[in-house]
C-alpha cells in the first residue's frame, strides 16, 4: 500500500515503534501478488492535497477533529462507486466498502470501523458540492502524442453516450429521477438516473458529464450539457441516437469535427458527388426531412 494511504485519517502522535509497524505493513502489502484495490491506490491517482482543495472550496472543512474528517469520506464515496458492483449477488455495504479499502491499515493505526449510522451521517455531512469540485479538478484529457488510440487524422477523438444508473428502490427516488421502459414492455425495477459522458477515447478520460431522472432528460438534453467539453482539434464520435438538426449544429459550432452514425429515415440530397462515389449533403431541419422522406417514399 502506498504510503499516502495514511493521509487519509486524521493526524496523531506515533511512536517510533509504530511507524516501523506501519512500515512493514505497507512493504508487505505492496509485495502481494494481484494488489487489490485500496485506499493508497486511490490517493496515488487523487492525491489527497487535491481533496482538501475541494472540500475548502466547497465549504466543507470540519471545525473539530473527527473520526470520519471531510477527506476521508471523499475517499469513500468513490470507494462506493469502485465497489458498487464488486459482489455478484449485489452491492458490499457501507462497512464492507471501508474494509475493503483500508485493509492493513486498520490494523496498523489501530482503528475501528465506524457504524454504517455513522458513515450516513458523514455523507450527509458532506453534501455533493465537494465531489463536484474535486471533478471539475482532475476531468479533462489525459493522452499525449503517441498515445495508442487518443488521436486519428490529426484530432483527439473523443466520444460521447449515455447509460442507465440504479438507484434504491424508494418511493422518493421513484419520483425524483423515474423509472426506465414503458407501459407496453413494463419497466425497470429500480428508480435509474440517466448519465451521459464525454470521454477520450484510448484512455477514457472523461471530459464532462451530466445527469439527470431517466425520464427528466433524453440523451440529446443531457449532450447539450456536456459540450462545453468540445474543443477545435477534436472529432466527436457518436451513435445513430444523436444526429439532429440543432444538436449537429449546436456540436459544430464548438469548433470540433463531427463522425455521427446516421438512422437509416434521414433523407440527404447529394449537392456535390465526388471520385469515390460519395457525395456532400446539408442535414435538413426536420420538416425538410419529413418532406424528403415523402418524396422518397413516392418515388419522386
Amino acid at each position: 500500500m502506498p504510503k499516502s494511504a495514511t493521509l487519509a485519517v486524521p493526524e496523531v502522535a506515533s511512536t517510533a515503534a509504530e511507524r516501523d509497524v506501519s512500515a512493514s505493513v505497507s512493504a508487505s502489502v505492496s509485495a502481494e501478488k494481484g494488489l487489490p484495490l485500496r485506499l493508497g491506490v486511490l490517493t496515488e491517482q487523487i492525491p489527497p492535497a487535491l481533496v482538501d482543495e475541494a472540500v475548502a472550496d466547497a465549504g466543507r472543512r470540519e471545525r473539530r477533529c473527527r473520526l470520519l474528517p471531510a477527506r476521508a469520506v471523499v475517499y469513500f464515496v468513490l470507494g462506493l462507486c469502485l465497489f458498487s458492483g464488486a459482489d455478484a449477488a449485489g452491492p458490499p455495504g457501507y462497512r464492507g466498502v471501508l474494509r475493503l479499502l483500508t485493509g492493513g491499515l486498520r490494523q496498523a493505526c489501530g482503528l475501528r470501523l465506524p457504524s454504517s449510522a455513522a458513515l450516513t451521517r458523514a455523507r450527509q455531512r458532506l453534501g455533493a458540492a465537494p465531489l463536484q469540485a474535486l471533478f471539475a479538478r482532475v476531468r479533462g484529457p489525459l493522452g499525449e502524442a503517441g498515445t495508442p488510440g487518443v488521436f486519428a487524422f490529426g484530432r483527439r477523438i473523443v466520444a460521447w453516450d449515455g447509460t442507465g444508473i440504479d438507484t434504491a428502490d424508494t418511493a422518493a427516488n421513484a419520483e425524483a429521477f423515474g423509472r426506465a421502459g414503458t407501459s407496453h414492455v413494463g419497466v425497470a425495477g429500480h428508480p435509474q438516473l440517466r448519465l451521459l459522458a464525454l470521454i477520450e477515447c484510448g484512455t477514457h478520460a472523461v471530459l464532462e458529464a451530466a445527469f439527470d431522472g431517466f425520464h427528466a432528460a433524453t440523451e440529446q438534453a443531457l449532450a447539450r450539457r456536456v459540450l462545453g467539453g468540445l474543443r477545435p482539434g477534436m472529432l466527436l464520435l457518436a451513435d445513430r441516437n444523436f444526429p439532429g438538426h440543432e444538436l449537429w449544429g449546436l456540436a459544430l459550432g464548438t469548433g470540433a469535427d463531427l463522425a455521427w452514425r446516421i438512422k437509416k429515415n434521414h433523407v440527404f440530397v447529394p449537392v456535390r458527388r465526388l471520385a469515390d462515389g460519395s457525395f456532400l449533403s446539408v442535414m435538413g431541419t426536420p420538416a425538410e426531412n419529413v418532406r424528403h422522406g415523402q418524396a422518397r417514399a413516392a418515388g419522386r
